[in-house]
C-alpha cells in the first residue's frame, strides 16, 4: 500500500508539473462579452468569464490548456480609433497592432493567439476593402509568430502560432449606415483570409459559422452565440496545438 501510495503521488505530480498550452484571446468587444445596451436602461453588463466563448473554450479543452484574455471593446486591427466618445484612453490604444506587442509580453509563454478582430475597422471606414482589411490581419500575424524577448523565456521553446477568428456576421444598425458595406466586405474577405492562412502559415476559422446573425444591436449576441463560438474554437485550437 505504502509503495502504491508513492506511486500514485508520483504521478500526480508529473502531471501537474506538465506544461499547460497557454493560449492568449486577443480580441474586442465580443471577446470582453459586450452585451447590447438597452437605450432606455443604458446600463453595461459583460457576459461572466463562464459563458463568454473562451470560457467556453476552457471547460470544452480541459486542463491540458489555459486560456487568458486581452479584449478591449472598440479595438481596431491596425489604425487608431477617432470617435471614442467618452472614453478615457487615447485612440492609440484602441489601435491592435500597437497594443499587440505588449500584450504578449504580458502574456507569455504562449502557444498560441486568437486573434478577433477586424470588426471594428469595418465599421470606421467605409471605404475599407477585403484586401486591405486583410493585410491588417497578416501584419498581426506576423508580428505573434516573430516575436521574441531580450532574453529567452523558460518554456517559451517555440514560436508563437497565430489563429485567426474571421469577423462574426455584422447586421442591421439604425445608427451606423456602413453596416451594409461592411457585411458585404466581411464576406469578400473571408476566403482572402483563408488564402494567406495558408500562404503565410497562421490558422483561420469562421466565426460566422457559430454567429450567422449577429443580437438586436447588429455586432453582438448572447449566451447561445457564445457557446456555439467557444466549441468551434476549441476544436480550432487543438486542431492548430496537435
Amino acid at each position: 500500500m505504502i509503495l502504491l501510495g508513492a506511486a500514485l503521488t508520483s504521478t500526480t505530480a508529473q502531471a501537474a508539473n506538465v506544461q499547460k498550452k497557454r493560449v492568449l484571446a486577443f480580441g474586442a468587444s465580443n471577446t470582453w462579452g459586450f452585451q447590447p445596451v438597452d437605450p432606455k436602461e443604458r446600463i453595461l453588463r459583460r457576459l461572466p468569464f463562464s459563458q463568454r466563448w473562451t470560457g467556453v473554450a476552457q471547460r470544452a479543452l480541459g486542463r491540458g490548456y489555459e486560456i487568458v484574455e486581452d479584449a478591449l471593446s472598440g479595438r481596431t486591427a491596425g489604425i487608431d480609433r477617432q470617435n471614442a466618445a467618452g472614453s478615457q484612453l487615447p485612440g492609440s490604444a484602441y489601435n491592435g497592432l500597437t497594443e499587440l506587442p505588449e500584450a504578449l509580453a504580458r502574456n507569455v509563454p504562449l502557444d498560441l493567439v486568437v486573434l478577433q478582430l477586424g470588426t471594428n475597422d469595418l465599421m470606421s471606414d467605409s471605404s475599407l476593402s477585403a484586401e486591405a482589411l486583410c493585410q491588417r490581419l497578416i501584419t498581426l500575424c506576423s508580428v505573434i509568430n516573430k516575436f521574441t524577448l531580450p532574453i529567452p523565456l523558460e518554456g517559451q521553446g517555440k514560436p508563437i502560432k497565430a489563429m485567426l477568428m474571421a469577423p462574426t456576421a455584422i447586421g442591421p444598425m439604425p445608427n451606423n449606415p456602413n453596416w451594409e458595406r461592411a457585411e458585404t466586405t466581411r464576406k469578400r474577405a473571408l476566403p482572402l483570409l483563408k488564402a494567406a492562412g495558408l500562404e503565410h502559415g497562421f490558422s483561420v476559422f469562421d466565426g460566422a459559422q457559430a454567429v450567422p446573425a449577429p443580437g438586436p444591436d447588429g455586432l453582438h449576441f448572447g449566451p447561445d452565440g457564445h457557446q456555439r463560438l467557444g466549441l468551434i474554437a476549441a476544436a480550432a485550437i487543438r486542431e492548430a496545438l496537435r
